[in-house]
């Protein structure tokens, strides 16, 4: 065999933060999401800040009017001073 007979390798599974205000597109990013990895679910910027201080994250997917103050904008910001490595999906 070419590969040395090697199984294929795969990346590990993708850890995800959604944030949306609205219930319904929380819920359908999530289900959309769950293929890609784990993923969890925030309905505001304080919520997704209190998961990223405890829980790894490779990407946030965030609403960009999340109703409340901060902003899905701001949440992004704040997430790409503290945790540089996240990858942001505004």
């Amino acid at each position: 065999m070419a590969d040395g007979g090697r199984a294929p390798q795969h990346d590990p599974p993708a850890r995800i933060l959604v944030v949306d205000d609205e219930l319904y597109n929380r819920d359908l990013m999530v289900r959309t999401f769950a293929r890609a990895g784990e993923v969890v679910a925030a309905a505001d910027a304080g919520e997704a800040t209190a998961l990223l201080e405890r829980w790894s994250v490779d990407v946030l997917v965030t609403d960009m009017a999340l109703g409340r103050s901060p902003s899905g904008v701001e949440l992004a910001r704040e997430v790409r001073r503290r945790w540089p490595a996240v990858r942001i999906v505004v």
